[in-house]
Order: structure tokens, then C-alpha cells, then sequence
């Protein structure tokens, strides 16, 4: 999770150094990509940004059922008995 938390600070740098490298007002940029963008597109934008969050939070959930699972140890599988 901190490497994740890590990778995405380290592209916010790198995109501040890309418009400060080339002169670039960021807030203006942003104001005509916003103008530019159709329902559509930021329909799409925002239903694949969805996605990734409902992915997150599954993966999330996975991970915690894991961790749940291995501190139980063995209490949580039993032994099978032998049929008569």
C-alpha cells in the first residue's frame, strides 16, 4: 500500500516539474482541457474512475479476509474425522 501511496506522489512531482519545465500555467491548462471535454468523454472518465475505486475496495476487502484468515492460524481449519 505505501509503495502505491509512493508511486502516486512521485507522478504528482513529476507532473508539477512538466509545467513548471515548460512554462506551463497548470490551472489555465487544466480550464481548457475541462472546456474541451464532451458529456460523453467526462462520462467515460468518470465511470473508469469508478471502476478503479470499486476494484480498490474489493482488493481491500481481499486483503483483509487474507490477514483475518492467517492470524486465526490453524483454529480455523478443522481436522477431518475418520468416517465409521
Amino acid at each position: 500500500m505505501k509503495e502505491a501511496i509512493d508511486n502516486a506522489l512521485r507522478a504528482l512531482e513529476e507532473g508539477e516539474r512538466f509545467f513548471e519545465a515548460n512554462g506551463l500555467n497548470k490551472e489555465k491548462a487544466l480550464a481548457y482541457l475541462e472546456a474541451q471535454q464532451t458529456e460523453q468523454t467526462r462520462a467515460e472518465a468518470q465511470a473508469a474512475v469508478q471502476a478503479d475505486l470499486e476494484e480498490v475496495e474489493l482488493d481491500v476487502k481481499a486483503r483483509a479476509g487474507q490477514e483475518t484468515s492467517a492470524s486465526a492460524g490453524g483454529a480455523a481449519l478443522r481436522r477431518r474425522r475418520q468416517m465409521i
